[in-house]
């Protein structure tokens, strides 16, 4: 404390000798400030306090390559007096004058720095502009809506956002490299994922874009690829055109995933059409086709049927619950029973097409896999809690975009339960 008063008082003297003759030294800002003050916070019991010589003080003044640095706003000049006293107690430390150049290096990385830089600005605009329709029609934001007839190319969800990233600040992000496709690829060169399954589009590592879209990409990044292309062709779902899926893969994939399981389940009522192997394909479809409006876990929503399914006033009716794949069919029961408020034995379940008589079969021996489909028919008359959302349009094409509106739930009956006589 008492050295620091000491300093202060030469300080003052010092500032006006460098007024005079305009000789000074160099030395770290954050060091003298925090030296100066009445409790330092370098300062620890029993030990010396670290001198301006030290790191991270030391990068303050001098660079990499021992030369004084080009930033000015980490240091603050010092004249002879103060020079002195601070060396009387760090000895070892050396300041350079205040007239010293800069590194020459450092000046000259800097330069090709920011003119890196500002041809990464140029690049970035040029392509901005070529590929305007990427940045209007976002693929993190679109909902992987895939429409009939149209052909859509898969990419990797890191590579847009860092594109999107580079595109609006250039000057602070890298440009990406060319896409690299072969993350969707097992080590046979055939399709790691199902393009038939829901679950396959909800992935977030993977995000669509058109076929012009794609093309647009590979004239600025030439060395993209491979090539997948994803189309959803009317009466056959979506189809991975030149590129099928690796079977043994996708079971291997399937055996090593965790317990959990996520169970879609088509709710059908008794006077509807029995579940078919058909039928349960042609909701499937449309799931793929629509994974935004997947509904997730306890949450209960309808999304717009194909035209080949029928449902209750035009709608496939969707809800998802939580198991395990040990899970038993008597289990699901329980829990639909409570999310739609209907009696156990008012519900029979199917699942591709064949009804499923015995309660306790599990999840596993069915060979359900996460995001897989139960198709589950309700007596008339039983009560459901289930939330449909309809979407207002002529046209009954899945993927249109429509406005939404929710309907209340079709009321049951008052009472199912016994009725309790008074005496």
């Amino acid at each position: 404390m008492k050295d620091v008063e000491e300093f202060r008082v030469v300080e003052e003297e010092d500032n006006e000798c460098v007024m005079i003759t305009d000789e000074a030294f160099w030395i770290s800002k954050n060091w003298l400030r925090d030296w100066t003050l009445s409790k330092p916070k370098m300062h620890i019991p029993g030990l010396p306090d670290p001198g301006p010589e030290k790191e991270p003080f030391q990068s303050h003044v001098y660079c990499e390559h021992g030369n004084l640095t080009l930033s000015e706003g980490s240091r603050v000049r010092i004249g002879p007096k103060s020079l002195s006293f601070i060396q009387g107690l760090f000895p070892e430390w050396e300041p350079p004058l205040t007239s010293s150049e800069s590194c020459v290096l450092c000046e000259s990385y800097a330069a090709s720095d920011s003119a890196m830089k500002e041809e990464a600005v140029a690049v970035s605009v040029k392509e901005r502009e070529s590929l305007r329709i990427l940045k209007s029609m976002n693929p993190l934001t679109n909902g992987k809506i895939v429409l009939t007839g149209v052909t859509y190319a898969l990419i990797p969800t890191n590579w847009v956002r860092s594109w999107m990233s580079w595109i609006g600040e250039p000057r602070r992000h890298s440009r990406p490299a060319d896409v690299d496709n072969s993350i969707f690829l097992c080590s046979h060169d055939l399709l790691a994922l199902d393009p038939c399954d829901a679950t396959s589009l909800m992935n977030t590592d993977l995000s669509l874009v058109t076929l012009m879209q794609w093309e647009k990409i590979v004239a600025h990044y030439p060395g993209s690829g491979p090539l997948i292309t994803l189309k959803r062709v009317q009466d056959e779902g979506l189809v991975c055109e030149g590129r099928g899926s690796c079977r043994e893969c996708l079971l291997t994939s399937d055996s090593n995933k965790s317990e959990d399981c996520d169970v879609f389940i088509h709710i059908l009522e008794k006077s509807d059409d029995t579940p078919t192997l058909e039928s349960h394909n042609q909701v499937r479809i449309a799931m793929a086709a629509n994974p935004s409006m997947l509904p997730s876990p306890s949450t209960r929503v309808m999304s717009r049927r194909s035209k080949r399914l029928r449902g209750e006033k035009g709608f496939l009716r969707l809800t998802c619950v939580s198991a395990t794949r040990k899970s038993s069919i008597l289990l699901l029961l329980c829990q639909t029973s409570l999310q739609e408020g209907v009696r156990l034995q008012d519900q029979t379940f199917y699942y591709e097409g064949k009804e499923i008589t015995d309660e306790s079969t599990t999840l596993e021996e069915l060979s359900f896999s996460s995001g897989d489909l139960l198709q589950l028919v309700i007596e008339r008359g039983a009560r459901s809690n289930a939330m449909v959302i309809e979407l207002e349009s002529d046209d009954d094409t899945l993927g249109e975009t429509s406005k939404r509106r929710k309907v209340p739930p079709a009321e049951g009956r008052a009472f199912q339960g016994t009725l309790l006589a008074s005496a």
